[in-house]
């Protein structure tokens, strides 16, 4: 089933000093695909480059940001915008994402699927793989542990179903309806990245809604700067400010209502494996521990938005 583009759907592509190219391929496929294009600068180096490239498209609005104000703060400004559009959905990408023909009438099928089998929706994303294996990400998902829901994560691979049910979506590729986040409300700007896209899947749970991810569209991912084996197993490698924003940002959802009590259970030993293996991981140990240091301090401080030490 193929919907229209015309009238459902603005695009909002947040970008921080991008690859010219590669968010070129984007926006024009896009182009192809949605009612309109909200580009969203947080504060990048390239913006006179950005904006000489694509304000001259007609379909394309850019917004533009003096200093990085984060992802969730970006992505609301841009949702802001779309709600003063006929528009019913929005669609959020990362500026380095890359996505095939007919991706966004897939999500709006898979949508409308869902909704006439009577599930209440939040939101849909894509299947994602990994470009360079060529593998498929498993869907995540909590194991209904009695009083403690979250403590362990499981993980499935489509087999005969098209739709499998998530406890969260990755930020870029989830499409929303406009109607779901005047109910549910925008991101949380104070967690500034990390795990912004994590919260709100988790505050639309408490509201009643699902999340879901179809296999009838895809697009490639890579999560975090590199990755290492670590007991046959493949560890993502962030940055040490990345690691500082997941530390104290996973801390702080500790304190956040609703969250399920396994998962805030589940947070503490996780991070602290996590500490361990990023020793192995980072050439500047000062630098690491520094950044650990203040992501418990402001913790601790109740102190969220952008690093500011």
């Amino acid at each position: 089933m193929k919907y229209s583009r015309e009238k459902e759907v603005c695009s909002i592509t947040v970008t921080y000093n991008p690859n010219l190219t590669i968010l070129k391929r984007q926006i024009i496929e896009l182009t192809y695909q949605v009612e309109h294009i909200i580009i969203v600068d947080n504060g990048s180096k390239n913006i006179d480059d950005i904006i000489s490239e694509f304000s001259c498209i007609e379909k394309v609005s850019i917004i533009r940001l003096d200093e990085n104000m984060g992802i969730a703060y970006a992505q609301n400004k841009g949702i802001k915008f779309a709600k003063s559009l006929t528009v019913t959905h929005v669609i959020t990408f990362d500026h380095d994402s890359e996505i095939p023909k007919g991706f966004i009438s897939e999500l709006l099928a898979s949508e409308q699927e869902l909704l006439a089998l009577g599930e209440r929706v939040a939101a849909v994303g894509p299947s994602f793989f990994n470009s360079n294996t060529n593998k498929n990400y498993p869907v995540p998902y909590l194991k209904n542990i009695p009083l403690l829901k979250g403590l362990i994560v499981g993980r499935k691979h489509f087999t005969n179903s098209q739709y499998l049910e998530s406890y969260f979506l990755i930020a870029s590729g989830c499409l929303m309806r406009i109607s779901v986040l005047n109910d549910i409300g925008l991101m949380d700007s104070e967690l500034f990245i990390d795990n912004v896209d994590l919260e709100w899947c988790l505050r639309a749970q408490i509201r009643g809604y699902k999340v879901f991810t179809t296999n009838r569209t895809s697009m490639s991912h890579l999560i975090g700067d590199s990755t290492r084996k670590f007991l046959g197993r493949n560890i993502s490698v962030h940055s040490n400010i990345r690691k500082y924003y997941n530390t104290r940002n996973n801390l702080l959802l500790i304190r956040y209502d609703g969250i399920p009590l396994g998962l805030k259970v589940r947070m503490i030993p996780a991070l602290f494996i996590r500490f361990l293996i990023g020793i192995l991981d980072t050439e500047n140990k000062n630098e690491y521990f520094k950044f650990y240091y203040w992501a418990i301090i402001d913790f601790l401080s109740n102190k969220k938005g952008k690093f500011k030490h």
